[in-house]
């Protein structure tokens, strides 16, 4: 199976590509110039009961309304691996880790105070594997 084909059959397969900015993504329309990918402000999107908002920005009232909110931003490593981290109060906030390799990471720090009310209480969660 060549590798290149089969990764081209599934971005074929995709409608659509939903990217938010982060802190430094500045000049990223001027990079990515694709009728699939929509590319939203860091304050955020909601798609059916999910919202999707960059750590460094409040995220839109509609997107805070989701059942689960995912954020990023925080390039949160525990004990040298992947780690998400999970909020215990609703609605349900998912720190997703850096998949950068370049990305240092660093322990679990909040430095939104908005952000903070809601994960007082959390758990870190570091699966065995990633596919």
């Amino acid at each position: 199976l060549d590798r290149s084909s089969a990764a081209s059959d599934v971005y074929k397969r995709q409608e659509k590509i939903f990217v938010v900015k982060g802190n430094h993504d500045a000049f990223l329309e001027k990079h990515i110039k694709n009728e699939k990918v929509k590319i939203y402000s860091s304050r955020g999107f909601k798609y059916k009961q999910y919202g999707f908002f960059h750590g460094n920005a409040k995220p839109l009232k509609k997107v805070f309304e989701s059942k689960y909110l995912f954020c990023s931003h925080f390039h949160v490593k525990e004990f040298d691996t992947v780690t998400f981290i999970v909020s215990k109060s609703k609605p349900k906030i998912i720190v997703l880790p850096p998949f950068n390799p370049l990305i240092l990471g660093k322990r679990f720090e909040i430095e939104s105070k908005f952000l903070l009310k809601f994960l007082k209480e959390y758990e870190i969660i570091t699966p065995y594997g990633i596919i």
